[in-house]
């Protein structure tokens, strides 16, 4: 999605780091005969073999993701995630005969959605799009209220000429859907997209929605319009009217044109007013995008509220950008390097954001992000108004130097010569993989990654503030063995990181989770864990099977654990704690931590 995380497109520069697969010694084994092999736990049986088992969890809020191939013979696609309680799991307190559970899991069913949009007084220009009474649209469905960290990909649909619309299959749960006209088979349409929050599929729905004519908002830019904007699009101002808690476009193409005798910016976007809801509780975002050749010396994407620049609903807004584009012309040609502590150059990506440009008048709308690279002097450059901007280094993976930012204040008499960015060596995360017996686990995957962020609407991305909030959007994935000592070690960039040691479903031990750790980015540390002891396992097993009977082969299966949630209205952030694939016959095994810990 173009706009859903407006810092997102630092992730186009993050590599993980990785060691050495294992040596090939033998990996420990979780296997019983009675309860006296069990330090911990019970010795019971899964059905198939012995193993020590856990006989308290602490799994209260466990969601289960299924994950379908799309090549798969049966419900091909099929994504979901659910709440292991409406399985009639439960796996919170104490067991004396172990926490071993027999559920074959049943899908959901999947239903049929059709979406037909129907518009009275449709212009002309748009007529290629109507198919009988209907318009010609894609579908998107977007699952809500999942937890945070757990991200599914949306259901997508064409047009379908016997349906009178796009058609979908989904399983149940809530939607957000979003309609799409077709407007490539009408060039000049500039009809807009139709996003419907909330709509809950239960059975095979045929979704109708009736609109009259769009709306046109009209806006009026300060500033010249641009010399041959009609002929090249990327001279243009671009613009759009996007949902700032989905992030989704609901602006018709844009009309652009010159006016008034100072040859000033007119635009305007056919969008659909809001049914039986008051204009000014609709949460919609107006983003104005400069053209090229402005980006280039500096201007930044802006951002408005439509209910703010636009109180009394009368779809008609002047926008005041003239201070920006006329700064333009006297932009800092930033000159920079990137070094070690040592004074050697270093090769990176360099991320660049400012979001208080002009001392801050436009703070709370304007928004620059540009991305560079530091050469083999370790030299980059970039065009920059006057302003405060964080400069986040992210150096190749094979440097073992971290990610490392600041944050620089550009003044209007800035010469944007001599600046120097030191980057630090990576933080070191120490530990060693043990088992119950006292063992070594060899040979076991650790794993380091990123801690889930809270869920942000599109205005909160963009201007959340400061250095902290985007240095903790980036740590790199990290991965390593433990050794012939059951030794890892994990290269670790600041911020709040989760650790998973992974050992195979095999070894009959489960993973291993340690939740937000905090990595200083002020100093390389070297946090030392000492021993981790591998627990015994809460098992389930059972057969994956769909509402009509047949099991379902080559599935994944994920288990997630969110935290308790600190009030009814958040939504908690979610780590992955196992997962297992069903076998030919739909089968699955999956073994989970009996808890995870901060």
């Amino acid at each position: 999605m173009k706009y859903a995380h407006l810092v997102g497109f630092a992730a186009l520069f993050l590599s993980g780091c990785a060691s050495e697969g294992p040596s090939g010694k033998d990996a420990p084994l979780n296997s019983c005969t009675s309860d006296a092999d069990c330090p911990s736990g019970v010795c019971a049986s899964d059905g198939s073999e012995n193993l020590c088992v856990a006989t308290h969890a602490d799994l209260q809020y466990l969601f289960l993701e299924l994950d379908v191939p799309n090549h798969a013979p049966v419900a091909p696609g099929l994504h979901s995630v659910r709440e292991a309680s409406t399985f009639g799991l439960n796996l919170q307190g104490d067991s004396s005969e172990g926490f071993v559970r027999n559920v074959n899991l049943l899908t959901d069913s999947l239903f049929n959605v059709s979406a037909t949009l129907q518009v009275k007084d449709l212009a002309p220009s748009c007529m290629a799009l109507r198919e009988d009474n209907s318009i010609r649209t894609t579908i998107e469905l977007y699952p809500v209220n999942q937890p945070i960290g757990v991200s599914l990909a949306p259901y997508t649909g064409q047009y379908a000429k016997n349906w009178g619309g796009p058609k979908v299959l989904v399983p149940t749960g809530t939607y957000d859907v979003y309609l799409k006209p077709d407007l490539a088979a009408a060039p000049e349409c500039t009809l807009p997209p139709v996003l419907i929050k909330e709509q809950t599929i239960t059975q095979n729905t045929e979704l109708v929605f009736t609109r009259t004519k769009p709306a046109t908002l009209v806006g009026h830019l300060d500033v010249p319009h641009p010399v041959g904007c009609a002929s090249d699009p990327l001279q243009c101002w671009q613009f759009d009217v996007l949902d700032n808690q989905r992030g989704r476009v609901l602006g018709g193409r844009q009309r652009v044109e010159a006016e008034g005798p100072k040859g000033t910016e007119r635009f305007a976007l056919d969008v659909w007013l809001p049914e039986k809801i008051p204009m000014a509780t609709i949460d919609r975002v107006l983003v104005v995008h400069p053209p090229a050749a402005l980006r280039q010396k500096g201007m930044p994407d802006l951002f408005w509220k439509v209910n703010a620049i636009d109180p009394d609903g009368n779809l008609d807004v002047s926008l005041q950008v003239a201070s920006l584009v006329d700064a333009t012309s006297r932009f800092i040609a930033l000159e920079a390097n990137v070094q070690t502590p040592e004074d050697e150059p270093v090769s990176a990506n360099v991320l660049i954001s400012g979001r208080q440009l002009l001392g801050g008048v436009f703070g709370a709308n304007a928004v620059f992000q540009v991305a560079s690279a530091s050469d083999a002097d370790g030299k980059f450059a970039a065009n920059l108004l006057p302003g405060k901007y964080d400069i986040v280094v992210i150096p190749d993976a094979s440097s073992k130097y971290a990610l490392s930012l600041e944050t620089w204040t550009i003044d209007v008499n800035d010469l944007g010569k001599g600046r120097t960015l030191k980057v630090k060596p990576v933080s070191r995360l120490l530990g060693q993989a043990r088992t119950p017996s006292e063992g070594v686990a060899v040979g076991i995957p650790a794993r380091l990654t990123a801690s889930s962020s809270e869920e942000m609407s599109l205005l909160e991305a963009a201007f959340s503030s400061g250095a902290s909030s985007l240095l903790a959007s980036l740590p790199r994935t990290s991965t390593a063995y433990t050794d012939s000592l059951g030794v890892f070690e994990l290269l670790a960039d600041p911020g709040r990181l989760d650790l998973s040691l992974r050992p195979p479903s095999t070894t009959n031990f489960p993973w291993l989770v340690r939740r937000n750790i905090a990595i200083d980015a002020s100093q390389p540390q070297a946090l030392e864990f000492g021993a981790l002891t591998l627990a015994a396992p809460v098992v389930l097993v059972g057969t994956l099977l769909t509402p009509e009977g047949p099991p379902l082969a080559g599935a994944t299966l994920r288990a997630w654990l969110a935290p308790a949630p600190s009030t009814s209205e958040m939504r908690p952030s979610a780590i992955v704690i196992g997962e297992a694939a069903t076998d030919d016959a739909g089968n699955y095994r999956l073994l989970l931590p009996p808890s995870a810990s901060e």
